[in-house]
C-alpha cells in the first residue's frame, strides 16, 4: 500500500431495482471479516446489546424522545440505515449501500419500522436470548434490507423502568462503538435538541458515513512493504500453527437450537473487584491480560497435557481484540464512528513455558507476563492498526474455512464501561434527579458454531 487511495471510500452510484441514487463502499477490515463469518455461519456474532434503566420521564415522553434521538443518530451515524449487499463491488464480498433520507415522510416510515416498542414485560437476559435466535436482515416495507434495530420494552412493571436495546450485525456493533452510540442516544434523550429534526440537512447526511480503518487511523505507514510484511508473517505463523490449539472437548458437534447461546453469569462483589483491580495495577497488568491468561490456564487444568505433548502443546486465542479508536486521527469523531473498528491478533501461551511452575499464583503471574509481552509487542508496532485491513485486502475469506479446532476460545474484555457511558444522565446543569439512570448492561451474540 503506497497511500490511502488504495483504500476504497464512499462513492455515489445508481443502483438497485428500481434504480436509486445510493452511496456505497466495500466492507473493509474487521467489518468485512465479521460479515463474511456471518454469511458463512448463518448470522454468527450478530449482536444484541442494551441497558435496563429508570427515568423521570413519562412513558409517552420517553418514547417520543427516543424516536427523536434515533432520528438524530441516523443523521450522525447513517450507516445504521445501510443495507449490506453482494455484487456492488465484488461478486462475493459485500458492500454498504446507503440511501439518503428524501423527506419527513421517508424518515418517519423508517423510524416506525426501526424503533420497535414491545408491549410486554421481558427480562433483559431473556430478550437477548430471543434476539440471538433471530436472523438479520429485517425487511422494510419499501423492500430495503435493514441490519439494525432499536427495541424499547419494560423489564419490570415499575412505571419508571424501561429497557432499550440495539440488535444488529457485528459489522456495525463492536462493543465500544455501540457504547458510544448509546452515549449519543442518551445525551439526546436527557437533553433534547431545541430545533426540529427536519431542520437538519437531510440528503447530506451521507457525508457522515464512516471512514475506512486505514483512513481513520491516519493512512498507510511508511515501510509497510518490509516491517508490515514481517508483522503479517508473524501473525499468519501463529494462526497456521500445524498443532491445533489445546482445548476442551465440546459436548456436541452442532447446536441443539441454532443461535441460542448458553449464558453463565458470575458477578464479583464491589470489594472483590476492587481487590482484583488493585492487585493487577500493582503488578502492572490489565484485566485483558488476566482474562487471556486464566482462560488458557483453565483449559490446561481441565484437560491436562500428556508428557509427550509438553513441548508442542499451546492454547492460542485467535482473536485478541484491540480497538482502533486509540489511533483515530483528530478528524474522526470517535463517538460517531459507529462501525466495526478492530484489529484482531493471536495470543498464544505454550505449556512448555508454564508447566514447570508448580505454584498456581506464580504460574498465573508468568502467564500474564507472557500475554502482556505479546500485546506490548503488537502495540509497539506502527503497522498494527492496519493488520486486519491488510489481511482482508490480500486474503479475504471467500468460502468457509475448515477449522482446525472447533472449540477454540475467545475471551474478550469490554473495559470499564462507565468510562465510555455515564450511569446517570441529567438535564442541562440540573444535578438533582437524573433524567436517566442506567442500571444493568446486557449483551450477547448469535451462536451458530461450537466456539465457546
Amino acid at each position: 500500500m503506497a497511500d490511502s487511495r488504495h483504500e476504497a471510500s464512499w462513492e455515489q452510484l445508481l443502483w438497485g431495482s428500481p434504480t436509486e441514487c445510493v452511496y456505497t463502499r466495500p466492507l473493509l477490515g474487521s467489518e468485512l471479516l465479521v460479515d463474511q463469518l456471518s454469511v458463512f455461519e448463518d448470522g454468527l456474532a450478530d449482536c444484541c446489546m442494551g441497558f435496563k434503566l429508570t427515568t423521570s420521564l413519562s412513558r409517552d415522553e420517553f418514547h417520543s424522545r427516543v424516536l427523536d434521538a434515533m432520528a438524530r443518530l441516523r443523521f450522525v451515524c447513517p450507516v445504521i440505515a445501510s443495507s449490506i449487499e453482494r455484487g456492488v463491488h465484488d461478486p462475493q464480498l459485500r458492500s454498504w449501500v446507503y440511501v439518503p433520507v428524501k423527506d419527513a415522510k421517508d424518515l418517519q416510515e423508517w423510524l416506525e419500522q426501526v424503533v420497535i416498542v414491545l408491549d410486554e414485560i421481558i427480562d433483559p437476559e431473556s430478550f437477548v436470548t430471543r434476539m440471538s435466535q433471530n436472523t438479520l436482515p429485517y425487511l422494510l416495507s419499501n423492500g430495503r434490507k435493514q441490519v439494525f434495530r432499536c427495541y424499547i420494552f419494560k423489564p419490570t412493571d415499575a412505571p419508571n423502568s424501561f429497557a432499550i436495546y440495539f440488535h444488529g450485525v457485528h459489522a456495525i456493533m463492536d462493543a465500544k462503538p455501540t457504547l458510544n452510540a448509546f452515549s449519543l442516544l442518551f445525551q439526546w434523550v436527557a437533553n433534547p435538541e431545541p430545533h426540529d429534526i427536519m431542520e437538519l440537512e437531510w440528503g447530506s447526511e451521507w457525508t457522515n458515513l464512516p471512514a475506512g480503518p486505514i483512513a481513520a487511523t491516519g493512512g498507510p505507514r511508511p515501510s509497510w512493504d518490509t516491517d508490515g510484511q514481517s508483522l503479517l508473517a508473524k501473525v499468519m505463523g501463529l494462526l497456521m500453527d500445524p498443532v491445533p490449539s489445546h482445548s476442551l472437548q465440546c459436548q456436541r458437534s452442532v447446536a441443539n437450537i441454532k443461535g441460542k447461546p448458553f449464558r453463565l453469569h458470575t458477578t464479583f462483589s464491589e470489594a472483590d473487584t476492587a481487590n482484583i483491580m488493585h492487585a493487577l495495577k500493582a503488578a502492572k497488568f490489565s484485566p485483558t491480560h488476566l482474562l487471556d491468561a486464566v482462560t488458557a490456564l483453565a483449559i490446561f487444568a481441565l484437560k491436562p497435557v500428556s508428557d509427550a505433548d509438553i513441548a508442542q502443546s499451546h492454547v492460542t486465542h485467535p482473536v485478541g481484540i484491540i480497538s482502533l479508536s486509540r489511533w483515530f486521527v483528530p478528524s474522526i469523531n470517535t463517538r460517531a464512528q459507529f462501525i466495526s473498528s478492530m484489529v484482531l491478533v493471536p495470543i498464544q501461551l505454550r505449556w512448555m513455558d508454564l508447566y514447570a511452575i508448580e505454584d498456581e499464583k506464580m504460574r498465573l503471574m508468568e502467564a500474564m507476563r507472557l500475554v502482556k509481552a505479546q500485546y506490548d509487542d503488537y502495540l509497539a508496532n506502527p503497522h498494527i492498526p492496519h493488520l486486519t485491513a491488510e489481511l482482508m485486502r490480500i486474503a479475504a475469506p471467500r468460502e468457509p474455512q475448515p477449522s482446525t479446532n472447533a472449540c477454540v476460545t475467545t475471551p474478550t474484555n469490554l473495559g470499564v464501561v462507565e468510562q465510555t457511558i455515564p450511569t446517570e444522565w441529567h438535564s442541562g446543569g440540573d444535578t438533582n434527579e437524573p433524567v436517566l439512570s442506567l442500571q444493568d448492561l446486557s449483551f450477547g451474540h448469535r451462536t451458530t458454531n461450537t466456539h465457546p
